[in-house]
């Protein structure tokens, strides 16, 4: 070989090795960037796997919340029902507590007594006054009979 192409060939194995090296780096960046971007679709996956549980899980209680919904909807209807009929019970007896004698056929005889007194207090004790002279039955002496009114007292009721 000859000094030029010794030269040549020392040049062209210099840029191999250059360039050799160079992929090497390319290489290794190449081998770094694989490792990140793994990195991230796992993380992407495992993000994915999370929105999709909780989407499942929502799903879910979305369907418990319908079946709630509806039965709360049905008590309420139950409860709408008894509301009224209550309602209506309680006026039927506030309408039977209205009526009496003067605006029904409801005789006057089953209305409760009522007595109203229209005096006033005069500030007097009860009963006879201090100073009034009294008046008593007397005994009378000359009796003409005497009536038993206990009748006899050999009855067994006694």
């Amino acid at each position: 070989m000859t000094k030029a192409e010794q030269i040549k060939y020392n040049d062209l194995k210099a840029k191999y090795e250059t360039e050799k090296n160079k992929n090497k780096q390319l290489q290794e960046e190449l081998d770094e960037k694989k490792k990140q971007l793994g990195k991230e679709i796992k993380n992407a996956n495992d993000k994915i796997d999370r929105i999709y549980s909780d989407f499942l899980n929502s799903q879910k209680n979305e369907k418990e919340l319908k079946n709630k919904k509806k039965q709360y909807e049905k008590e309420i209807k139950e409860l709408k029902a008894k509301l009224s009929e209550l309602e209506n019970a309680l006026l039927d007896e506030k309408s039977k507590l209205m009526k009496n004698s003067e605006n029904s056929s409801k005789p006057s005889s089953t209305e409760p007594y009522k007595v109203t007194n229209n005096r006033t207090k005069s500030g007097k004790n009860k009963g006879g006054q201090k100073g009034r002279e009294g008046k008593t039955l007397n005994k009378e002496e000359n009796v003409d009979e005497i009536k038993d009114i206990f009748g006899s007292k050999n009855c067994s009721c006694v």
